[in-house]
């Protein structure tokens, strides 16, 4: 018994070597590949003005803002119009403004309506280190409650079924056409898009 109740005890217990091993580089494992996440999900939020979970940065003037990659893709700078949610996470990425960035001008500033436009830009990412986009789970198709994507003609499609259908396509959309509002995305915008995938 004795045994039995150390054991349940100490099982989170690691080594020191390993916690400072997992402190400098946030996992036990090593990948070939380092990973971006896609906040696909979020948009949903963002559009209908509910709770997203994100950090809160203070600006340089004192005010406090938002730290997301949410605003930083719909606010992205115009010559990024054209990128789509995918491209623009795995091939570019949001820095700090430095000196150098401002010297070289081979950088993408951000409108003036963003509230990192003084301090942030984006810029190209190294295309020698290999990166992955890490696509929320919300993207896959829960074929078990809404059935065959293509079903059969005829079917009758429930209310229930069609308001997963036009989510998840939604999703779909924000992962990849580009976008600024939710207007950009609604159908009738994407119909080709619609008839494949809703």
């Amino acid at each position: 018994m004795y045994v039995g109740i150390l054991a349940n005890t100490q099982a989170h217990v690691i080594s020191a070597t390993l916690a400072h091993y997992i402190v400098c580089h946030g996992s036990r494992f090593r990948y070939s590949h380092d990973f971006i996440y896609i906040p696909v999900s979020q948009y949903d939020h963002y559009f209908r003005n509910a709770e997203i979970w994100t950090h809160v940065q203070r600006s340089r003037t004192g005010g406090f803002f938002m730290g997301s990659n949410i605003v930083n893709y719909i606010m992205r700078p115009t010559e990024l119009h054209d990128a789509c949610n995918l491209e623009f996470f795995v091939k570019y990425q949001n820095v700090k403004l430095s000196v150098k960035l401002r010297e070289s001008n081979e950088y993408f500033p951000y409108p003036t309506n963003h509230a990192l436009k003084d301090s942030h830009c984006v810029i190209e990412r190294d295309a020698t280190l290999p990166l992955l986009p890490e696509i929320p789970f919300c993207l896959l198709p829960d074929l078990v409650n809404v059935g065959a994507i293509f079903p059969e003609e005829g079917q009758i499609i429930s209310p229930a079924q069609s308001s997963i259908r036009e989510r998840y396509a939604m999703y779909v959309c924000f992962l990849l056409f580009p976008f600024r509002t939710l207007d950009d995305v609604k159908e009738g915008k994407v119909t080709s898009f619609f008839f494949i995938f809703g």
